[in-house]
């Protein structure tokens, strides 16, 4: 199977942030796996058809809070134009986990490139937060590859800090020159919209 290496954003941090207008961030339902199947496929490179019926086993099982896992998506004007994961993860040294302590874990997040910069990132993030501190949780996770710039200063900005670059997540390959940073969050502190 071919393997596909992501691009990260084209990040100009300089660039004016305009304000998304007309956002509504919720969670996700099983209705909605074909549209995030569309968007993730536009990213990945892989056909919806192959994509979608995870997609939407991961959607149906939202409903089980057991299941420990949420996916929050963000529409403009109704249409979808991000979504982002978050799932407690219990990382297993045996199979490859290093410096990866068990917890919630912000992961999955994706923006349509057009919308990028217009606060996506950032709604769908607090979002996440939100949710996690509604169940309770004292902390979270996220880890980035070293060079996805745009993400780890979103994450920085909200409050997360550098745990160590010295990590390993099994199934995850950190492509390019990047090396896998994990950060951490305390909560149940919560940081505002536009906090610097």
């Amino acid at each position: 199977m071919e393997r596909h290496e992501p691009e990260f954003a084209r990040y100009d941090p300089q660039r004016p942030r305009v304000p998304a207008m007309c956002m509504q961030v919720r969670m996700a339902r099983p209705g909605d796996a074909p549209a995030v199947a569309a968007l993730a496929s536009r990213h990945s490179g892989a056909e919806p058809a192959r994509i979608q019926p995870a997609i939407l086993a991961e959607y149906e099982a939202l409903a089980n809070r057991e299941a420990r896992r949420l996916c929050l998506l963000a529409f403009i004007d109704e249409s979808l134009v991000g979504y982002g994961r978050a799932r407690w993860m219990e990382p297993d040294p045996q199979e490859g986990a290093r410096n990866a302590p068990p917890g919630w874990y912000l992961n999955g997040l994706l923006v349509s490139p057009q919308i990028r910069r217009q606060g996506v990132g950032e709604a769908l993030t607090l979002g996440r937060l939100g949710q996690l501190r509604e169940l309770g949780a004292s902390e979270v996770f996220y880890f980035s590859n070293s060079a996805n710039q745009a993400s780890i200063d979103l994450h920085l900005r909200l409050g997360f800090s550098e745990m160590t670059r010295d990590f390993a997540f099994p199934g995850v390959h950190f492509f390019g020159t990047g090396v896998g940073v994990l950060f951490r969050l305390p909560l149940p502190v919560l940081p505002g919209p536009g906090a610097s």
